[in-house]
């Protein structure tokens, strides 16, 4: 896990194999983010993953709670820790 503001250098040790987080908070906007490196040596890549979860987020449409997860991650699969963004490299579907 990381406290980084910017993740563009993934650190050479102290990953872990998992995390788990538990979220059972009471109702309410609270907006909680869990930043972390991953590192696979096997397939030769970096990458720095930042998840936003909201335990609570109305629905106006539907009429239900539900929970909300925003999942960002920068990925070098070419075996750098190196993780600055490149807009020239990105892969989102544009329309």
């Amino acid at each position: 896990m990381s406290d980084d503001e910017f993740m563009l250098r993934a650190p050479d040790e102290g990953y872990q194999k998992s995390i788990a987080m538990n979220y059972k908070q009471a109702r309410g906007s609270s907006v909680q983010t869990v930043k972390f490196y991953v590192r696979n040596k096997a397939r030769k890549f970096y990458a720095a993953v930042s998840v936003e979860v909201t335990p609570y987020y109305p629905d106006h449409i539907t009429q239900e709670d539900t929970a909300c997860f925003i999942v960002t991650g920068t990925v070098n699969p070419n075996d750098s820790q190196n993780l600055e963004y490149d807009p020239a490299m990105d892969i989102r579907k544009r329309e």
